[in-house]
């Protein structure tokens, strides 16, 4: 049975539940000190703590130069010196346009 997202909401709202954690009692949340926890290195650099000791490093690297090319920063700007866009587009994206890491060949590409 398949149910539909939006009628489970809508529901769970009449009852009253939080609509922060759709009656869970947590929400999933991202802390930045974590993610970005040297701010004195840059993307390239390797700034993403979860994306710099695994297997795909290097995808990753190239996928947040990608990212930065396309929102118009440079991903050799330290963290701390990045403006405020750029701090929102690489953990969230941009909503608008996607791109994918320069000689990947994957296909695989990443909102902006």
């Amino acid at each position: 049975m398949v149910v539909d997202r939006l009628t489970v909401k809508a529901s769970a709202r009449q009852r009253g539940v939080c609509p922060e954690c759709t009656g869970l009692g947590s929400r999933t949340e991202v802390d930045p000190e974590l993610v970005v926890p040297a701010e004195e290195k840059s993307l390239s650099e390797g700034a993403v703590a979860p994306w710099t000791n695994t297997s795909g490093a290097e995808y990753f690297t190239r996928l947040l130069e990608a990212v930065a090319a396309a929102a118009g920063f440079s991903a050799a700007t330290p963290s701390r010196q990045l403006p405020a866009t750029a701090k929102k587009v690489v953990p969230q994206g941009s909503g608008s346009r996607s791109t994918s890491p320069v000689g990947t060949g994957s296909g695989a590409s990443v909102p902006t």
